[in-house]
């Protein structure tokens, strides 16, 4: 029993190794796709990813922990703008949809008004 919570811990941490490592990776393809790094920048590490992928399973597997270090600031302004971006739509989605239902009730008072009239 011990030995398989044992295994379900290592698992989950690479597990969560993986997430981290596809999070940073789609946060340098934004980068690169905004012009905020250059190709070249990603060929430096391109060694050690391919080290990861390959290798990250074998006991003997050493992770490189300043493998994005090169790429935090950019990623951490990244994160930031789009955290703030993600606000500000929610925001206006929220004032969109009390927009239109302020419209449909002021509809639905306008087709009201004549019935109210007539039964006067």
């Amino acid at each position: 029993r011990n030995a398989d919570q044992a295994r379900q811990a290592t698992l989950n941490e690479g597990t969560e190794r993986h997430k981290m490592y596809i999070e940073k990776l789609e946060m340098i393809l934004r980068l690169l796709e905004n012009d905020e790094i250059e190709a070249a920048q990603v060929d430096e590490i391109k060694d050690d990813l391919e080290y990861f992928v390959q290798e990250n399973q074998d006991d003997e597997f050493q992770e490189n922990e300043y493998l994005f270090d090169d790429f935090a600031e950019k990623m951490d302004r990244a994160e930031r703008t789009h955290g703030e971006h993600t606000l500000r739509d929610r925001k206006a989605e929220k004032e969109e949809k009390e927009r239109e239902e302020r419209a449909e009730a002021e509809r639905q008072e306008a087709l009201a008004a004549p019935k109210r009239k007539e039964q006067a």
